[in-house]
This record gives C-alpha cells, structure tokens and sequence, in this order.
C-alpha cells in the first residue's frame, strides 16, 4: 500500500465516524446501509473486529429507522439497498441473516413498486424498473423464484422500445420530458448494461437483435466535432457548455454499455471499435473541457478508477490500468488534513449535509476507492450498486 494511502485512510475513518449522526437515512448511498457496508470493509482491512461490529450495528440501525416510520422520498431505492447489502453481505459472511424470512416484506415492498414503474413505462436504471430489477438479481440466489419478475422487466423493455432506421432507443420519464439518454445511469447503455448482466447469469433470455439495434442507435449519435463523443441527450444543445466525464453522465458510461454489447455479441468488430473509443476517454485528464464533480463515485474521480479498473479486467488493455492509475494518483494529491472534508468536498447538492460523506458522493466512497487500490477484491462489494456486478 503506497505510504500516502495508509495516511490517508485513518483520517478519513476518522472523519466518517465523527460525523455518523448525519447518516440519516437507511440505504447504502448515503444512509446507515453505507456506513455499514463501509465499515465491514474497514474492518477487514485493519483486522478491526471494532470495526466489523460497527458495521453489523449500523445494519441494525437501518432495520429500527424502518420500524420505526422512517420516510424519504427515495424510501424505495433505500430499502432495495439495504435488501441489497444484506446479501451481498451475508455471502461474504460478514453476517449470518435468514434472508428467505428476513427480506421477504422487502421483496413485497419491491415488486409492488416495480410493477407500478413498469405501468407508467419508467425503466429507468436508477429510479425505474432496471433499478428495482438489480435488487431482485441480487437475491436471485436466496430466492430463485423472483426471476419472474425479472422476466417481466425485460418484456416492458422490449415493449417500450422505440424502432427506427438508425436503431433502437428508449424515451425517459426520469423528468418527464421523453428526453433520449445514452448513458449507463438513465439512458441506452444502462438498458444494455441490465439485460447483458440477467443473460450472462442465464437469469431470462433476452432479444439479440434488441441489443444490436440499441448498439447501432447509440453509434448513429456519434458526435465529429464536440469533446464529447457522445451527447448526454439526443438532440439537446449543450447551452452551457458543460461536458460531463464520469460514471452517470458522459461518455464513461456509455462506452462501458458498448464494451458489454461486444463481449456479449461475440462482434471483433464492435470490439476493435469501442477499444478506440475508450482510449481516447480513458486518456483525458482532469480540467477544461471535461467536468468531473467531485472525488465521489458517483460523478467523479472514485468512479472513473472503478469504471476504468472493470474495463481493463474487461479488455487486459494497459492503456486502461494506467487510467486507473492516474485517477487513483488524483485522489492521493488531492487529500488535505486542514480542510473541513480532508479535500473531498463533493460538487452538488450541498444543501444535504452527508454528501459530502456518503457513499455515493463523498468520503465513504473515497475510502472504499483507496482500500480497494491494495485489495481489488473490495470493488466487487461496493460494484453492484453502480450497476457493475451483480454478485
């Protein structure tokens, strides 16, 4: 582990414990779920038993907030979260949960809520359909029979998309605008990322030619002479001039949908074009013209090193391991002990207090980044709620 790491790894700790009261909600991006999930790993990783039983009492925490008339306006993505990571963590053994009796309200709770998505057409990845169908691939191994309900997922997907010459694409209801998106978190490569993932684990049978179309859709909306190679919305003028690089927005994202679709489709061609494509991206570097907010995971340099790091796994291509490397370089230069959040302050939504130290957004996730540069295992933990993995 490099000598800067291990200082910076007590600091953010501590950081992260002192400020556990503003971890109000229950779910893993930035609830009790997270620092659960964060202090199981920390507790592997200095052999802290303190540690590891933090993480099962903050586990415990959720499930009393929840009993306890706990309300939020993303109450269902937090419980499909929670519900999540008690899996993911009962088979690494951190717990020992009967998950069969234990998530079944969850399950009920869930596919009430999937179902509604699916009537109103939003399959959107993180707030639609797809995001409830990842928690059901997650317990697919405690509870073979919710593959139905993936089953039924992967239908609408099909029922909702939209065929013309260039392709297949989908409309969104994320703001109520039909907008196209391309990207991995509300747009094309996010569907494609989704039914790749439930066929590659023989979940359901998807379409062939569905993913092919929405493979040609996404390369007909290849941009010549923009810094991005692809637009965040089809058709939308970029006023602002901001250019999005990161996990949920921009080309990163996409081109990891399309990295899949070559894997999946078996095509030397679609490969050898979306190698290109990803080492123009994985070789940019930090400032103008690219927007990178924050050090998080969600839209920053945390998320580019696990993107890049997955894809180099993917593909061996060096060029992406010193991507990783460079990203992983970012964070390391940027640690400050004076500054309030130790030089990881996030980027948006400053009016909620724990984002700049949840797992999504803030120190959580930097922590994570940094303990999985010594042992990459631990991105296969924190992976699944990226929609990256599923376990």
């Amino acid at each position: 582990m490099p000598e800067r790491i291990s200082e910076i790894l007590p600091a953010l700790h501590k950081k992260i414990k002192n400020s556990a009261g503003l971890f109000t909600g229950i779910g893993v991006s930035s609830g009790a779920a997270g620092l659960s999930l964060y202090h199981c790993l920390y507790g592997d990783f200095y052999n802290d038993q303190a540690s590891r039983d933090m993480g099962l009492n903050y586990l415990y925490e959720s499930f009393d907030r929840l009993n306890n008339g706990y309300v939020s306006r993303t109450i269902y993505r937090e419980i499909g979260e929670l519900g999540s990571w008690i899996e993911i963590g009962n088979r690494l053994k951190y717990f020992d949960f009967e998950t069969e009796e234990l998530l079944k309200p969850f399950d009920d709770i869930i596919i009430k809520q999937l179902r509604s998505e699916i009537v109103l057409g939003n399959f959107d990845p993180v707030t639609g359909s797809i995001g409830f169908g990842y928690y059901l691939a997650n317990r697919m191994r405690s509870n073979g029979s919710l593959g139905v309900l993936l089953g039924e997922i992967v239908a609408s997907l099909n029922l909702l998309a939209y065929h013309t010459n260039e392709g297949a694409f989908y409309k969104s209801k994320l703001k109520g605008d039909d907008s196209i998106y391309l990207g991995i978190s509300h747009g094309i490569a996010g569907v494609l990322n989704f039914l790749i993932q439930i066929a590659d684990h023989k979940i359901v049978d998807i379409d062939h030619a569905l993913i092919r179309k929405c493979v040609n859709y996404i390369k007909s909306n290849k941009l010549q002479h923009d810094p991005l190679l692809f637009p965040i919305i089809v058709d939308h003028e970029n006023e602002k001039e901001v250019y999005p690089n990161s996990w949920c927005y921009g080309d990163p994202g996409v081109a990891y949908g399309l990295l899949r679709s070559a894997h999946y489709l078996a095509d030397d061609d679609l490969l050898k074009y979306v190698t290109g494509l990803i080492e123009v991206i994985s070789k940019r570097k930090y400032g103008h013209p690219y927007f990178e907010a924050g050090p998080g995971l969600l839209y920053g340099t945390s998320g580019l090193a696990m993107l890049y790091y997955q894809m180099y796994e993917m593909t061996g291509q060096v060029f992406l391991l010193e991507a990783y490397e460079y990203q992983i370089g970012r964070l390391i230069s940027q640690f400050d002990q004076n500054d309030p959040y130790l030089g990881y302050k996030a980027y948006w939504n400053q009016e909620l207090p724990v984002t700049n130290l949840g797992l999504s957004d803030g120190l959580v996730g930097v922590a994570l980044t940094l303990m999985s540069y010594s042992n990459k295992e631990y991105q296969k933990v924190y992976r699944p709620f990226f929609h990256l993995q599923i376990p």
